[in-house]
């Protein structure tokens, strides 16, 4: 398989898989970022938007470094990408030019990790100005029909490289892959809950937060504080709560 570089040239990757805590960025990527210490305290953080959403975030890069990013995701991602009362691609500090989404029902990791998944073929939403069929950047919303939170990080690994290399083939341009989970909820909101994609947010967040090799870098967490933002187990969102998901995740990325 293709080496993938997808690190900023002032990152050394030492040609081998590095296994790390990435609960947090490093301390000066938050300092230039202007984000509080830990003397402020976690419960400022985490009371806003962007400190939930966005506070795992590693190597992710300025939206102005790529020419256009596709979001590769199912119906949920369509959902929030593009909510009638304003979503992701309509929040103005995003460069919507760069932007643009790749989106098939029930899509799961399995399915981008096949070349000949139907979900490639399948209709851009918003394409990009320049560079649509040759995107430089992923963003994949990341779930699976097979693991969970029970399963080991190896396990994800594996299906990761699998997508690597599909993605590569699809798109060999591509510099890099940003991984984000589906859309889960704030401790607590679900408490017994079978909702698939709260299911799959926590085991795709533990597996991202447990595990860091260079190659991936780490999107956003979206969650809401209600499971009354869902409409069904598979975790498709109610109108209301579309377009507050998807300006939550495009505050993560209009930087």
């Amino acid at each position: 398989m293709r080496s993938l570089l997808l690190i900023p040239p002032t990152l050394t990757l030492f040609g081998c898989v590095l296994f790390e805590p990435i609960g947090l960025p490093p301390d000066d990527a938050s300092a230039e970022a202007g984000t509080p210490d830990a003397s402020q305290g976690d419960a400022e953080e985490a009371a806003t938007p962007g400190g939930r959403v966005c506070g795992a975030m590693r190597m992710v890069g300025s939206q102005r470094e790529f020419t256009c990013t596709t979001i590769l995701g199912s119906l949920q991602a369509l959902q929030w990408f593009g909510a009638s009362d304003g979503g992701f691609i309509d929040v103005a500090e995003l460069d919507a030019s760069r932007w643009q989404l790749l989106a098939h029902n029930g899509a799961t990791i399995e399915g981008w990790s096949s070349e000949d998944f139907s979900g490639w073929s399948g209709t851009l939403r918003s394409p990009c100005a320049q560079r649509a069929t040759s995107p430089d950047r992923l963003v994949l919303v990341m779930s699976s029909d097979e693991l969970g939170s029970g399963d080991p990080p190896w396990a994800w690994r594996e299906r990761l490289d699998s997508f690597a290399e599909a993605a590569l083939k699809k798109y060999p341009d591509v510099e890099r892959i940003v991984l984000q989970p589906m859309v889960g909820a704030v401790d607590g909101a679900c408490p017994g809950t079978r909702l698939r994609s709260v299911a799959q947010h926590d085991a795709v967040k533990r597996v991202l937060l447990e595990v860091s090799s260079e190659p991936w870098a780490i999107g956003a967490f979206p969650v809401v504080d209600s499971c009354d933002a869902f409409l069904d187990q598979q975790g498709s969102l109610s109108p209301a709560a579309r377009g507050v998901v998807g300006r939550d995740i495009a505050s993560c990325y209009a930087r």
